[in-house]
């Protein structure tokens, strides 16, 4: 069994919930996994994300079904936070980011930054 990074199976998940279109099971997401995963171990993460807001489910017949509460770009814009705010040395850490950025993505941050102004 391949062992997964912290939280790249809830990215997984997520992916196959943005690209479904309609709400799906625990049992229809675990079979669209790359590799072989317990039902529990499944539904577990999908219980997870409904906490975090993330996912939404209801109920049909005597099973849930799932879908996304949040889009792609809301959910990276989440995990970007939630990094930065792993870190004291917020400077740093956004400084490092920025001059990572290709001159396209640079310019947009800078737009973005004028229009908050």
């Amino acid at each position: 069994m391949v062992k997964r990074a912290d939280g790249s199976l809830e990215l997984e998940i997520m992916q196959i919930l943005w690209v479904s279109p309609a709400p799906i099971s625990p049992n229809e997401v675990r079979e669209r996994l790359a590799g072989h995963l317990a039902y529990t171990s499944v539904a577990t993460v999908l219980t997870r994300l409904c906490d975090k807001n993330q996912v939404k489910r209801k109920m049909v017949g005597r099973s849930y079904l799932y879908v996304a509460s949040v889009s792609r770009e809301d959910w990276y814009s989440q995990r970007m936070n939630a990094i930065l705010n792993e870190t004291k040395n917020h400077r740093e850490l956004l400084a490092g980011f920025v001059g990572k950025l290709s001159k396209r993505d640079r310019k947009d941050l800078q737009q973005i930054l004028g229009e908050e102004q």
